[in-house]
């Protein structure tokens, strides 16, 4: 049965359709019609996909497109979508799958919690909301994903902490966008593999690395050094999250990623 991916136009969701297509079954693509184009619509249906454009609220659409649909790969998510938002996208997914009658959702989060952080809270939200639907669900949460294509990723690399008041040594485990797609991927092909009707993994890199330290591989500027202009600062909650020690929350029982740090050499 059809899977739909939710937030196709991410680097995230365009990863995770890469990793399904060589699967056979059908692979459907809802983008984000504030962000996407009519151009990665057209992209995706050459690739064989069938694809709706729509707003996230719409969930009259977003319900069609999930006929006869066995799983939503849901990766609308992320620290560049505002907190109440991702809440309420979240809402209106769980409740078009619902309608639509579909058997699984597949979603990716943060593996930092502390709902103090209005970031985190919302995730909390979320996953609250996910864990009470009558379907099976499977959550990845990860350390900071990272990718070459990734719009956050390239804010960090152009400089957008500098000037911030965020923590140079706190540690990170971060992993490769490509791995967590690979992780999703993994996880619609073992559809009625596993009796729990919820489970939850982490996904981390092998190695934590101090923020500055990850900052210099990516070929950002110094912390200390002038913010480009042309890039706002960050919420300071963005900055709060990515000055706690994500990488102590690796220790929670799950699944490690054993390359996801190899693979950020260069991004």
């Amino acid at each position: 049965m059809p899977v739909l991916v939710v937030g196709a136009e991410s680097q995230l969701g365009a990863r995770v359709i890469e990793q399904l297509r060589p699967s056979g079954g059908e692979v459907r693509a809802y983008l984000d019609a504030t962000v996407a184009t009519d151009d990665e619509a057209v992209r995706l249906r050459a690739l064989g996909c069938k694809v709706a454009l729509g707003e996230l609220d719409d969930e009259g659409l977003l319900e069609r497109a999930l006929e006869q649909v066995h799983t939503v790969a849901h990766c609308w998510t992320g620290p560049l979508h505002d907190p109440i938002a991702q809440v309420e996208v979240a809402a209106t997914v769980g409740s078009a799958l619902l309608g639509a009658g579909v058997r699984r959702l597949i979603w990716v989060c943060e593996l930092a919690r502390d709902e103090r952080n209005p970031y985190l809270a919302a995730v909390a939200q979320i996953r609250e909301l996910f864990s009470a639907l009558p379907v099976e669900t499977v959550t990845f949460a990860t350390g900071l994903r990272l990718g070459s294509d990734d719009r956050f990723t390239a804010r960090l690399r152009d400089g957008w902490l500098c000037g911030s008041a965020v923590d140079p040594t706190a540690a990170h485990a971060p992993v490769s966008i490509d791995d967590v797609a690979s992780a999703v991927a993994a996880a619609d092909r073992q559809r009625g593999s596993r009796a729990e009707l919820h489970l939850e993994l982490a996904l981390v890199g092998p190695e934590q690395v101090a923020l500055e330290a990850l900052l210099r591989r990516l070929g950002a500027p110094p912390l200390d050094a002038p913010r480009p202009p042309q890039l706002a600062p960050p919420d300071d909650w963005i900055v709060d999250w990515l000055s706690r020690p994500a990488a102590d929350d690796a220790a929670r029982d799950g699944m490690t990623l054993a390359h996801g740090v190899n693979r950020l050499t260069g991004v």
